[in-house]
């Protein structure tokens, strides 16, 4: 937009208004708990099925993954993974998620609709941390 158009557009109003009015709608709706126990047991990464209906998370220290229905804001299953999983992504179909196993160096493979590991994907990255899926051809990638 050209300076002008903005100065006319907003012209009258003051930009902390605007933020305020703004960051209203980003306030916290619920707080769902996860994992409970030794220090820095919470979750570590979040990944958001597709269609919205799930959360799972990523919990290092308890090495699990927690999945939560968005809707009831509640855990409903809490999967054990490999050693201190730390990053996690879903399949564009929402079938499948992978979390990287930082300690163990190993993916574990998570079927979304029985949120039960179905593979445990050894020899990967030293330490995956990041993962990663392609859109196009659900490749995984870790880092």
């Amino acid at each position: 937009m050209e300076r002008k158009h903005l100065q006319r557009k907003f012209a009258g109003k003051s930009p902390n208004r605007r933020r305020n009015r703004e960051s209203q709608a980003n306030t916290v709706v619920a707080t769902v708990p996860v994992v409970s126990g030794s220090y820095n047991s919470g979750p570590y990464a979040v990944a958001i099925t597709p269609n919205g209906a799930f959360a799972y998370t990523a919990n290092a220290a308890a090495s699990t993954v927690s999945v939560i229905d968005t809707a009831a804001n509640s855990v409903i299953a809490t999967v054990p993974v490999g050693t201190a999983p730390h990053g996690l992504a879903i399949t564009p179909d929402g079938k499948f998620a992978y979390v990287g196993n930082e300690y163990s160096s190993t993916v574990s493979v998570i079927d979304t609709s029985t949120n039960t590991v179905v593979d445990t994907v050894h020899g990967v990255a030293v330490a995956p941390e990041g993962v990663a899926i392609t859109p196009q051809s659900n490749a995984v990638s870790c880092r």
